[in-house]
């Protein structure tokens, strides 16, 4: 009877054993399969971050609009602190000031959007008329797809506002779409206005390669506007193509600015992890 009792207490402590050490395991995959997918998230989150700066960029660096740029200097920091705490292995620290990256980001992708949507709508305004009372076929054409992409912009910021709200990386990936758009409206206006003023051009509507070819045409309308007499006009007119086009003004980058001469203490945020880590 003692041997029977002593094999079952052995027994049941052998299962008992077994079943902390299952447990333990277990335990330990999750907290690293928590770590692995926080890193996930925080790695998305970072690459995802360099493509939305990398279009708002030429919005800001242009364009000097004291608002604009406090918002966008703000979102460059988080991001800054962001990879910093990626490359010290917190990641799950790292993806929350992601988050407040992307959550500044939204707030000025929106202002940038309504600004070109309107300078859009302006230029086109300026331009048409002149085409339309001449019947001038290929710049009136131009015009028309110029109003067309101002008012999809329009329509993609619609659409990103009525994500839900937590859907940062969604919401502004529509944005890009939307500031695609509304820069494409002003290449049109640009395009409309160098074939209404140069009708010796061949820029027409059969040269649909030559305008698809974004060199050759920044190139080509750049030559053309550089003729214009009056300078405040040629100047204007400059800048506008320089910024439809995916270029710097004088070279100036707005966010490599930050990167050279930001320093983290701005944030609250930093000044805390610095104290954490004293």
């Amino acid at each position: 009877m003692r041997t029977i009792i002593v094999r079952i207490i052995i027994g049941v402590l052998v299962v008992m054993i077994f079943s902390f050490q299952a447990t333990t395991i277990f335990a330990q995959r999750t907290k690293s399969s928590q770590g692995a997918g926080e890193q996930r998230k925080a790695e998305k989150g970072l690459k995802d971050n360099e493509r939305f700066f990398y279009f708002i960029n030429f919005s800001v660096s242009n364009v000097a609009v004291e608002e604009e740029r406090a918002i966008c200097r703000k979102a460059i920091l988080y991001d800054m602190f962001a990879k910093f705490l990626y490359m010290k292995f917190r990641f799950k620290d790292s993806y929350e000031n992601i988050r407040k990256t992307q959550e500044l980001l939204i707030s000025l992708y929106r202002m940038v959007l309504n600004r070109e949507i309107e300078e859009g709508k302006k230029l086109l305004d300026a331009v048409s008329p002149g085409p339309i009372m001449k019947s001038d076929y290929v710049s009136k054409h131009y015009c028309n797809l110029g109003y067309t992409n101002n008012e999809q912009a329009r329509n993609y910021m619609v659409m990103a506002d009525s994500y839900r709200t937590t859907l940062y990386s969604m919401r502004l990936y529509k944005y890009i779409q939307a500031l695609k758009k509304a820069k494409q409206a002003k290449r049109y206006a640009l395009l409309a206005y160098v074939a209404f003023n140069n009708k010796d051009s061949q820029l027409t509507l059969d040269n649909k390669q030559k305008v698809e070819h974004e060199p050759y045409m920044y190139s080509y309308m750049k030559t053309k506007m550089e003729s214009v007499k009056d300078e405040n006009e040629k100047k204007y007119l400059l800048k506008v193509l320089t910024d439809c086009y995916y270029q710097l003004i004088d070279n100036y980058s707005f966010y490599d600015d930050v990167w050279s001469n930001g320093s983290l203490r701005e944030l609250p945020e930093y000044v805390e992890y610095e104290k954490e880590e004293e």
